[in-house]
């Protein structure tokens, strides 16, 4: 038996330097009215190659799906969580990056039926940088469940040893 369909179109979004990010094809184009910011690729296979991207605060969706997307081998590149949201937006979180940490010790706080924001940061404090992802249910901040004991540099409330 035969059947026929129609794939799903998925924005992509990862975050870049604090902001979210959405790849264009070249320098004139837009998404959702927001012009591209050229950079050049500073490492692995594509090094020096110019991409563009459209840059964003902030995304807002329910989440539909997560997914642990593995990296093909002899890549440079990490696994990722590809979190979808609505029937159009995937958000793209490198696993060892502090992003998908603050994604997963916060998820337990979530209410998976309401839509969350999601803010990513990135600041300097002692000339050293510092990332992180806020998430919101309308304008109340959802709180992390594990927290991180500075001193004893480990989390609390149980949070796993995770390899994200």
């Amino acid at each position: 038996m035969s059947t026929i369909g129609n794939f799903e179109r998925k924005t992509y979004i990862q975050v870049v330097g604090g902001k979210l990010s959405v790849r264009v094809k070249d320098s004139q184009s837009s998404f959702n009215g927001i012009k591209p910011v050229e950079r050049k690729i500073s490492k692995g296979k594509n090094e020096g190659k110019m991409v563009y991207a459209c840059h964003f605060d902030w995304i807002e969706g329910i989440i539909t799906k997560i997914e642990k997307k593995p990296t093909p081998e002899g890549t440079d590149f990490a696994d990722q969580w590809n979190i979808h949201l609505d029937s159009d937006m995937v958000l793209v979180l490198g696993c060892p990056t502090r992003y998908a940490k603050c994604f997963w010790m916060a998820i337990e706080n979530v209410d998976l039926s309401k839509p969350i924001k999601f803010v990513p940061n990135k600041w300097m404090y002692n000339e050293k940088e510092y990332f992180d992802l806020k998430m919101f249910h309308g304008n109340k901040q959802i709180e992390q469940k594990y927290q991180f004991d500075k001193q004893t540099k480990k989390h609390s409330n149980g949070f796993p040893d995770l390899v994200v």
